[in-house]
């Protein structure tokens, strides 16, 4: 290689990672390149977030830690078991607690906020190395309170109780329906009463029939007839 040259490493998995050496003239330089799984991960604001992480447990020395932009968040001391939690984090991050038996060590961040946003960083500390490097980036979306809000595109409709006023309108047209053909009828009537067929003088009163004969009111549940 010659001065001022870098090697670039264009589509890297899991299996580039390992100890490099670059050599410029007679001198060499090593470097360990550790290749990142990352991931992304959307948590309504206010609930809780899962960082997922496993690692050998079992009699090893170290520490577990988690950052937030390089800023730390919790950190798990794998000998002694005591831990530490970073400003903001406060009561609000834990590991469970049977980590130390099948080297679960996924972190739980309870409460989120908008401001807990960002790239976290997961690995364990080990002879000033760190080993098993994970990312994730968090985005924090609004609360989900209501249905509304769950799923703004659908749009409910409440039944609403039949409304008084809106009963009132087809039975006062209904009435007045009624009004008008009783009207006609009665005018046919009268009509017939008062014309004689060939058109002479009006029938009186006696000589008119009646056009219906009216039943006696009930007495003791029967009918009595004129």
């Amino acid at each position: 290689m010659s001065p001022n040259e870098s090697v670039v490493l264009n589509r890297s998995n899991i299996n580039d990672q390992g100890l490099y050496g670059l050599t410029c003239g007679s001198e060499e330089k090593r470097i360990h390149l550790n290749v990142i799984t990352s991931s992304e991960k959307s948590v309504p604001e206010g609930q809780a977030a899962g960082f997922t992480f496993h690692y050998f447990t079992a009699g090893e020395l170290g520490r577990y830690r988690v950052e937030r932009n390089t800023q730390l968040v919790f950190e798990l001391d794998l000998s002694s078991g005591s831990t530490s939690q970073g400003s903001g984090f406060e009561n609000r991050t834990s590991v469970a607690p049977h980590w130390r038996s099948d080297g679960d060590l996924t972190l739980t961040l309870q409460g989120v906020k908008p401001e807990d946003r960002g790239d976290y960083f997961l690995y364990v500390l080990k002879d000033r190395k760190r080993g098993h490097l994970q990312a994730v980036r968090m985005r924090v979306s609004p609360a989900v309170n209501t249905p509304e809000e769950r799923n703004p595109d659908q749009i409910t409709c409440t039944p609403q109780p039949p409304c008084k006023e809106t009963l009132w309108i087809p039975l006062s047209i209904t009435a007045a329906l009624v009004l008008v053909a009783l009207g006609v009828v009665c005018r046919q009537r009268i009509c017939r009463s008062h014309v004689s067929p060939g058109g002479g003088r009006s029938l009186t009163e006696e000589e008119s029939q009646p056009i219906t004969d009216p039943r006696v009111p009930e007495e003791n549940g029967h009918a009595s007839s004129a």
